[in-house]
């Protein structure tokens, strides 16, 4: 008999013994029709998989000697088939009605190929979310994109939008903004995307963005985002944002790395990553 379809399937990408540890502590609950898919990337050496995951019937563990949380993402895209996704990081703690609330409104949104959701920190929202379903272009001012809260809709995103793997955690000089990336080639391919007011769960570390908002390098690399997401306007959005942050010291890095980028051609995703050849 052939197995059936996930209705959900979640996307956890980690990487080394740490990571793993981190995956077999978090909540994950164990609802029907949901499928945890953890892609453990170990690229010095293998290592067994932790009881705690071994043990559970929803949960499949995929090892890669792979590095670049671009390319485990890409795998994890790859490799999905559930109705739909959640992308998702090693260290997210679910709830279950998040969840099953998320599986309601891709049934009640046939329109929406990839939605974005929302997450608590600390036991409160750390973002601006509208109440209501909501078109990404008409999100409230100041709001961005995190892994953690992209789903989507397997069968029409599945083979069309990748992760640029020259980009992310782990690489130089661009070591984040691939969420934003993903996201605007979703919008070149035509894809529809809104936001869909459902709490996934808590993320309680500190993010990517939260830790180096200050750090010349992420504004290096929010420069280089800029001039890909807003290719003609990109030099206006990079002053408005330095006038917003109130620190000259915004103008170095951030014309610095979109120099780069329009050089390089970096974060053109056509052909880019290792999965697609």
């Amino acid at each position: 008999m052939t197995p059936a379809r996930p209705d959900l399937e979640v996307l956890i990408c980690t990487i080394g013994a740490e990571g793993i540890r981190r995956v077999a502590a978090s909540q994950r609950p164990e609802i029907p029709g949901v499928l945890y898919l953890v892609y453990w990337q170990l690229p010095d050496g293998d290592l067994p998989v932790p009881d705690e995951l071994r043990n559970r019937h929803d949960t499949i563990v995929i090892k890669s000697a792979s590095r670049g949380i671009s390319v485990n993402r890409n795998r994890a895209l790859s490799g999905c088939g559930g109705e739909y996704c959640l992308m998702s990081d090693d260290d997210v703690d679910y709830s279950e009605e998040g969840l099953r609330e998320l599986i309601r409104f891709f049934d009640r949104n046939p329109q929406t190929d990839i939605a974005a959701v929302r997450y608590t920190s600390g036991g409160r929202f750390v973002k601006r979310y509208p109440e209501r379903v909501t078109p990404l272009g008409r999100m409230p001012r100041g709001w961005y994109i995190s892994a953690i809260e992209i789903a989507f809709r397997t069968d029409t995103v599945k083979n069309r939008v990748r992760f640029n793997e020259r980009i992310s955690i782990g690489t130089e000089p661009i070591i984040c903004g691939e969420e934003d990336i993903f996201l605007e080639d979703a919008r070149r391919a035509g894809l529809t995307m809104d936001f869909f007011p459902v709490t996934i769960g808590a993320h309680d570390r500190p993010s990517t963005s939260d830790r180096l908002a200050a750090d010349p390098r992420f504004i290096f690399v929010h420069g280089a985002v800029m001039t890909y997401t807003h290719r003609r306007i990109w030099p206006l959005r990079l002053f408005w944002h330095a006038l917003r942050s109130r620190r000259l010291s915004y103008f170095g890095p951030a014309f610095r790395g979109a120099r780069y980028a329009l050089k390089t051609k970096i974060l053109h995703t056509d052909n880019n990553d290792s999965s697609a050849k």
